[in-house]
């Protein structure tokens, strides 16, 4: 049996059901824009509403690329209900810029067979005397230090965004080129300033420009895209103004990029002026092994640090160079531009006496003269003072296994002789003995193992030092162990010439001891490559055929 309650909610839902109003078909398509005339350049809104609940990917927008750039697109959708009549509408709103200055005309937009009116706008350009005479809400102005540059000199470019209304969001994006180097210089300024009456926000940025080929460069224009808060008579539920969508352009950029010269001679580099500065000290007299510090710096008005290359640099043989990495930077001085390299050296004299290091010179462009120059820094004299490191004297030993000797008297009684023959029989007999008994034990004895291999007396604290990472001891007791291993005095550049191996080795070696930017040297490498050595030299001794009757000399 069915409740009462229940029956009387069946009823109300039948009847709500019947009350609720019934959708109607599009029906209409309405599009308008917010103003007429525009300008070329700047975004203006045109809206299209249809009275219906249209999927947002029912407007097609493409007719609409001939004479203008379509922005974002936004879509938002109502329903009212009037006295049970609900009234549904689709908005899209679109962000419209005119390309070009003259007449343009928004064609008839179709959805489901349903179209909208045409629009016909008049376009002015931005020096039109109607244009200056009002105030834009949002504008854009670029700077450009010169229109005509040499290849590979940058280019200044100020862009300035001036906004006259709040700013929700909003990008800011770099002018463009398929043959050109862009990027932002810097941070943003920001500023106030009034202009015709209307206070604006001023947004700057720099942005340096290095064209890669000559001839005519066009740059597509700056250009900003965003939302601000204009006072209409739309506001939200909390009263505020509603946002904006707004895109503006800049002006393009056109460049004059011209070759470098043919009678150039050197590494390219087109500035308006470059310098060359050392760090070498006063002092002109220092000792044999004392490092010299040597810091060269190149800096370049009106260049990016990417156009410096490093300097060469050469010294006599009796001076060894260690070079670090070149550091490069580049800003903006008193509104120019400025790059900068510092390549850092270290200089360590091996023999004592006077040496003279060479002039260095630097060819450059100079642009603004039209002509190439040189920075120079004059030749320097160097005294070094001291004395060579000691070569290892070899001492003259004896022989470490005399021969015998055997004095034979001549006698006129041979009294002595029969004896003296049976000794040395017996003598020789003896030693035909031990040297089989020698080969035999030899030949029943393992190899060693490449430990047990002949050592000399700094080989193990040389092992050790590379097993502590102890640069100086290392330093030190390879040219003792080298010189010991050979029988003769040797010196760093001698070993890594005896010995191939270890020639990267010691370069890194001495690159950690004497370079201006030290860094933790680990002596791991160097260790594992003299065991090889010893390796090897063990290997050739193995490998070495005994003579097959020891050698017995009698000196009569």
């Amino acid at each position: 049996m069915v409740s009462p309650t229940f029956t009387r909610l069946l009823t109300a839902m039948i009847l709500m059901v019947g009350l609720i109003p019934t959708a109607r078909a599009l029906s209409q398509l309405e599009a308008s824009v917010d103003q007429n005339p525009v300008v070329a350049g700047q975004s203006f809104i045109l809206e299209v509403v249809a009275d219906d609940d249209i999927d947002s990917n029912e407007l097609d927008t493409s007719a609409l690329l001939r004479d203008f750039a379509v922005g974002q697109t936004r879509v938002s959708r109502s329903t009212q209900i009037i006295n049970f009549d609900a009234r549904r509408e689709t908005r899209w709103t679109v962000m419209l810029i005119a390309r070009e200055p003259g007449s343009a005309t928004i064609p008839a937009l179709d959805i489901n067979g349903v179209r909208s009116q045409p629009i016909t706008l008049t376009v002015l350009a931005t020096d039109d005397p109607k244009v200056e005479a009002q105030s834009p809400l949002v504008y854009l102005e670029t700077d450009l230090d010169t229109p005509t540059l040499w290849l590979g000199q940058p280019v200044k470019a100020t862009v300035r965004l001036f906004l006259g209304a709040d700013l929700q969001r909003g990008a800011l994006n770099a002018p463009t080129a398929d043959n050109a180097l862009i990027r932002q210089l810097g941070q943003d300024r920001e500023s106030s300033q009034i202009v015709n009456g209307r206070r604006y926000r001023i947004i700057e940025r720099d942005y340096v420009i290095v064209p890669q080929t000559t001839g005519q460069l066009r740059l597509q224009p700056a250009n900003f895209e965003g939302d601000v808060l204009v006072p209409t008579g739309r506001r939200d539920l909390f009263g505020r103004a509603q946002p904006r969508p707004m895109a503006i352009q800049g002006e393009p950029i056109n460049l004059t990029i011209k070759p470098r010269p043919a009678s150039y001679q050197g590494d390219w580099l087109a500035a308006d002026l470059v310098t060359l500065s050392d760090s070498l000290d006063e002092q002109s007299e220092y000792q044999v092994g004392q490092p010299i510090t040597r810091t060269l710096t190149l800096t370049a008005v009106g260049a990016v640090e990417e156009s410096l290359a490093e300097i060469s640099v050469v010294v006599p043989d009796a001076l060894r160079i260690y070079p670090d990495k070149a550091q490069r930077q580049s800003g903006v001085q008193n509104g120019q531009l400025i790059a900068r390299l510092e390549q850092t050296m270290a200089i360590v004299p091996a023999q004592p006496g006077t040496y003279i290091l060479p002039e260095i010179k630097v060819p450059w462009w100079n642009a603004r003269l039209g002509r190439q120059q040189w920075a120079t820094l004059p030749a320097k004299t160097l005294t070094i003072t001291g004395s060579a490191p000691a070569p290892v004297i070899e001492a003259n030993l004896p022989d470490t296994a005399p021969q015998p000797q055997v004095v034979i008297e001549e006698v006129s009684r041979p009294g002595f002789w029969p004896w003296l023959t049976a000794l040395f029989a017996l003598l020789w007999l003896m030693t035909l003995a031990w040297g089989w008994r020698r080969g035999q034990r030899s030949a029943n004895q393992p190899p060693e193992s490449a430990s047990t291999a002949p050592t000399t007396s700094s080989l193990k604290p040389l092992l050790k030092a590379c097993q502590r990472n102890d640069v100086e001891a290392t330093l030190a007791l390879l040219p003792e162990w080298a010189s010991e291993r050979e029988g003769e005095p040797l010196s760093l550049a001698q070993i890594a010439e005896r010995y191939p191996g270890l020639a990267t080795h010691l370069q890194t070696l001495q690159r950690s001891q004497y370079s201006a930017r030290t860094a933790a040297w680990s002596g791991k490498d160097l260790e594992q490559a003299i065991r090889t050595l010893g390796e090897k030299a063990k290997d050739a001794q193995d490998n070495a055929l005994p003579p097959l009757n020891p050698p017995t000399r009698i000196k009569v």
